[in-house]
């Protein structure tokens, strides 16, 4: 079942590709013509109600054996509510009662097979726990091998002991006398308690330390109430007397409670029993809602042979998803699935009922005219023209939000691909107002917009989304005449026209937007407010902005088909010349340019670009023996993975890409940073199945780590859509691997102690100190 459900939503993503990828060509594809998604979907349904028969049969015979067995022994037992089988997901603590009950319910029941008994243990198994024996079949030798695996993994004392006190030590300190908090402390400490002496370590041999710690939880009141119970003697508290009193101090705490809140309390976890008593089959929410056949909706010959005006009625009645004919809300759908003949948000059966109303909606709509009322009050969002920088360098002029509302910048995926800027993954819920859920992220994106008179630029970290707003002005600029506003530049000239907002401007870049400077008009004028971009307007207007005329809907013809084909080509260019550089890669550029070199045997030699006076980083040493010590103890646990390990870094003396170092002291010690290394294996490698890695981010006590005292230089790589782009323009391409390619970069011999390991091919051997003469490998 699960390989079925994940093959099925493989499927739906595929489909969810080509329809975003490929939209108005794909609708004349056969693969939509003859609905090949929704072959599959009947495809996918199918088998899955074959597969929930095939599993309620077979949990019949099991429930039949398993009663006939214990025919015998429900004579002499008295009736007894039904046991349910206990689940166990992996948590230590809950292991041994998890271990007896199983085994009383289902490990010593005689008229269970092995076969059935690991059938039982499968599904009582969950998370950490079930992954150890999810892989052995279900055969009859194997309910053994996986009741050892999961002794063998559980039955370890030290972890049990670990987990239980764990769960005692998370208590938090009362801050004041609450029944609830020492209830909580109450349960928390008879739960460690019983838990350590089901696994016999009883709390005897440790009793005074343990009631200490009970007592430290206490609040101030409660504390001195245990102080004032203890009396006058000078014998350390036991156990038995801290129970006893938490249990006096619940009972007090509970006669003082008001009885209205005790009967609320009480109703309370009535109405939660009677909940827990009502469960409903899984296969009666499978029965089909208009036949109630045991089939899904969409394979009912009674809804398919009603018009699609019928099978509308029949969704609406019944209060089903239009999407996916669910018993849920449209709101409420996880599916990604639309309709497949017009891509709109409803099943494809539905796509004829859909597709009836919207000629009279739209003739509805597309020839009505009305006379503004005279009284209508427009508002004015403060809207500005800014000047954005694509990957290239290139400026485009497009219209902005600037939005205090909202706490982050937004752009629209329109202009995010007209930009071409490189996407970095952003996973945020964007919440509108009374907290609705109006749209996830798409993407981030790091923005670079140059003001008209600046001349530093203003870099936004903006998030992507389809569409940002549906704003626009709704003013005759010609009829308007502030005198406030006489005189100003605006950042937006062109306010009333209606042109789209690519650009949300939030509260995390306005303080770096506004300037001093205010001016307001009369209590109905707008405002205007200085800003890098010039003054923007907002707030109420309600002048003579409406005409006297009739007003009817607006009809925009498109751009003619030679512009757009011209953008197209124009978007697909190569760069021409590199965008601008940070200061940061500026100075990392010039340090370059100043410090490499060529030895006489031609090897390139180059410094790190160090961004100034180093910290002490000799601390680093215990962290790179720390990794070191635990590389080798996975070099015992995978024999390849040690010879691998140690031929690569015996490669490296071979070289002379490292070299022995003495261990430093005194002012040497000021200039030497240690490099924890670690292995990365690819077993797809035809060459190189084992790297080295460096860590470069390795940090002393004190913080300090050497990529933080390193200048970042720009990327070097071109986008991969570049060079696929440049790889078209040739008939033939040609290419190969640079065996080695960094490590034939020699780093200058005064930088080479930054580059220090420490190393051994034994384990019993003494620690020895190298340095690395090349460029690290994947210098992190």
């Amino acid at each position: 079942m699960t390989i079925l459900d994940q093959y099925w939503c493989k499927a739906e993503e595929i489909h969810e590709t080509l329809r975003t990828s490929y939209k108005d060509a794909l609708r004349e594809h056969d693969y939509i013509k003859f609905d090949h998604i929704g072959t599959m979907e009947e495809a996918y349904l199918q088998n899955k109600d074959i597969l929930l028969d095939l599993i309620a049969k077979f949990e019949r015979k099991v429930q039949a054996a398993t009663q006939a067995g214990l025919a015998d022994s429900k004579q002499h037992r008295p009736s007894l509510p039904r046991i349910q089988l206990p689940v166990f997901s992996g948590r230590y603590e809950n292991w041994p009662s998890f271990r007896d009950l199983f085994e009383s319910i289902i490990g010593k029941e005689k008229s269970l097979g092995n076969v059935e008994q690991l059938h039982y243990l499968k599904v009582s198994l969950k998370g950490e726990a079930h992954s150890i024996v999810k892989n052995l079949p279900t055969t009859e030798q194997n309910y053994t091998r996986a009741w050892k695996l999961l002794v063998d993994h559980y039955e370890n004392k030290r972890l049990l002991v670990r987990s239980v006190l764990s769960g005692f030590t998370a208590l938090k300190t009362l801050k004041w006398e609450s029944l609830a908090d020492l209830r909580k402390v109450y349960q928390c400490v008879m739960s460690t308690v019983g838990s350590l002496e089901s696994i016999e370590r009883p709390i005897t041999s440790g009793e005074d330390l343990f009631v200490f710690l009970i007592g430290e939880l206490f609040d101030p009141r409660t504390r001195r109430e245990w102080e004032d119970s203890l009396g006058e003697t000078l014998d350390p508290p036991t156990f038995q007397q801290v129970r006893q009193f938490l249990e006096r101090r619940i009972h007090t705490l509970e006669a003082l409670k008001p009885v209205s809140e005790l009967s609320k309390a009480k109703s309370s976890e009535a109405s939660k029993g009677q909940a827990r008593t009502h469960h409903t089959q899984k296969k009666d929410a499978e029965r089909c809602t208009l036949c109630k056949g045991a089939h899904f909706l969409m394979f009912c010959e009674d809804y398919r042979g009603k018009p699609p005006a019928g099978r509308r009625a029949v969704i609406e009645s019944n209060q089903l998803c239009v999407n996916c004919l669910g018993k849920h809300s449209v709101e409420k759908c996880s599916s990604k699935r639309v309709c497949s003949a017009c891509s709109d948000q409803h099943h494809t059966s539905l796509h004829d009922a859909f597709r009836a109303l919207k000629p009279a909606e739209a003739s509805s709509t597309s020839h009505v005219a009305r006379k503004p009322s005279s009284d209508r009050t427009s508002v004015l969002l403060a809207t500005a023209r800014v000047r954005v920088e694509d990957r290239t360098g290139r400026l485009h002029q497009v219209r902005a939000l600037i939005d205090q509302g909202s706490e982050t910048s937004i752009i629209s995926e329109r202009l995010a691909q007209r930009l071409r800027l490189q996407r970095s993954n952003a996973n945020v819920t964007i919440f509108g107002v009374g907290g609705q859920q109006t749209g996830v992220a798409r993407g981030k994106v790091s923005l670079s917009i140059v003001p008209e008179k600046e001349e530093s630029r203003l870099h936004v970290a903006a998030i992507i989304l389809p569409r940002l707003t549906a704003y626009s002005g709704k003013l005759d600029s010609s009829m308007i005449d502030w005198p406030h506003l006489r005189g100003l530049t605006l950042a937006d000239p062109a306010f009333s026209e209606r042109d789209t907002i690519d650009v949300l401007l939030g509260a995390d870049v306005y303080a770096s937007i506004v300037r001093e400077g205010l001016r307001s008009g009369g209590p109905h004028d707008p405002v205007a407010q200085d800003t890098i971009f010039g003054w923007i307007l907002s707030g109420c207007t309600s002048r003579s902005v409406t005409t006297a005329h009739l007003t009817a809907h607006q009809c925009v013809v498109g751009e003619p088909l030679d512009t757009l084909v011209r953008q197209f080509w124009e978007q697909e260019e190569l760069p021409v010349t590199p965008g601008p550089l940070t200061e940061s890669e500026r100075q990392c550029e010039e340090h370059f340019v100043w410090t490499h070199e060529r030895d006489r045997s031609g090897w390139y030699v180059v410094r790190l670009p160090v961004a100034s006076e180093l910290p002490d980083l000799s601390g680093t040493r215990r962290v790179a023996v720390r990794v070191l010590s635990s590389q080798e103890a996975r070099f015992l646990k995978n024999m390849a993975f040690a010879e691998l390990y140690k031929d690569c870094l015996h490669q490296y003396e071979l070289l002379n890409h490292m070299s022995l170092a003495e261990i430093p002291t005194g002012l040497a010690q000021s200039r030497v940073c240690y490099l924890p290394h670690h292995g990365v294996v690819r077993e797809s490698s035809t060459t190189t199945k084992l790297r080295v890695v460096f860590n470069g981010s390795a940090t002393t006590p004190e913080g300090d780590a050497l990529n933080k005292n390193l200048l970042v230089g720009p990327n070097l790589l071109l986008p991969l859509a570049d060079i696929l782009l440049r790889w078209r323009q040739y008939r033939y391409v040609i290419s190969a691997d640079i065996e080695k390619m960094y490590r034939q970069i020699t780093v200058h011999p005064d930088d080479r102690d930054l580059q220090r390991i420490v190393w051994r091919a034994k384990s019993f051997s003494p620690l020895l100190d190298y340095r690395l003469n090349n460029f690290a490998i994947l210098l992190q």
